[in-house]
């Protein structure tokens, strides 16, 4: 009799009592803005001035190509550059109308292939457009004198200020969050320390993975963002949503599996 009642108490307890429903998620922290830099042209790596994980001030160097042989060309296209100049002064003096367009057509070309290189010259010096981490090299510092074709990617860059939470939502729970929703994040390297969010955008379809379906939420800090956050760092975090009972919370996951196995 008396586990009868007992059982009978908790069962109107979890009926009675209502809390808040909390859904939880991974996360991985992402940067507002991030630049893949590619090679400009086909050429050979000459140095590498930061690494993974690096912060670097805006306008830092990141990495550089060898430039040796464009400025050889450079030397050669001012020099042509100079002589058609003379053969068409000397033109002009002449009175040769005819040589003189000659030698203003063959001086604007070279001027034409001096600009393009100069500015290939300029490409050789990547610096950071932002303050932020370089994220991956590619294994660049490894690759120093290697050739490069054009379009390679070299290096991901990420800004550091303005990171947000990607958040990784069973598809059962997603119908229950809503945008401004409160969240709390876990890190995995600290997770005693609890950092505030609120959820700003529910991605509109659903991510297949190996373990199922996830909805991709997105979650800002409400709070200062610590220095020591990096991109690509993960979690745990905590959504709240709808007050539901004890009972209600404890037997979801089994009624919606019994709904669907037992549905005709």
């Amino acid at each position: 009799k008396l586990a009868a009642i007992s059982v009978a108490l908790l069962l109107g307890a979890s009926l009675l009592i209502h809390v808040p429903y909390r859904v939880e998620a991974t996360f991985t922290v992402r940067p507002q803005q991030q630049m893949v830099f590619s090679a400009p042209f086909d050429g050979f790596v000459e140095s590498v001035q930061v690494a993974p994980g690096d912060v670097v001030t805006e306008s830092g160097v990141l990495f550089s190509l060898e430039d040796t042989s464009l400025r050889l060309e450079e030397g050669e296209l001012l020099a042509d550059l100079s002589r058609y100049n003379r053969e068409r002064e000397q033109a002009e003096a002449e009175r040769d109308l005819a040589k003189m367009r000659v030698a203003e057509a063959q001086r604007d070309q070279v001027a034409a292939r001096l600009s393009r290189l100069r500015r290939q010259i300029s490409q050789t010096v990547v610096r950071a457009p932002f303050a932020g981490t370089a994220l991956d090299d590619g294994n660049l510092s490894e690759r120093l004198g290697a050739p490069v074709r054009q379009g390679d990617a070299l290096m991901r860059f990420a800004q550091l200020e303005g990171l947000f939470f990607e958040l990784s939502v069973p598809e059962a729970d997603a119908p229950l969050l809503e945008v401004s929703g409160p969240v709390e994040i876990a890190f995995s390297g600290r997770p005693g320390e609890i950092e505030s969010a609120r959820v700003v955008r529910i991605e509109p379809e659903a991510s297949s993975m190996e373990s199922g379906a996830f909805f991709i939420v997105r979650a800002e800090p409400t709070g200062a963002q610590p220095e020591w956050w990096r991109p690509g760092m993960t979690g745990i975090a905590k959504l709240d949503t709808e007050r539901r009972s004890l009972f209600d919370i404890f037997t979801r996951r089994l009624r919606d599996w019994l709904q669907l196995k037992l549905w005709w």
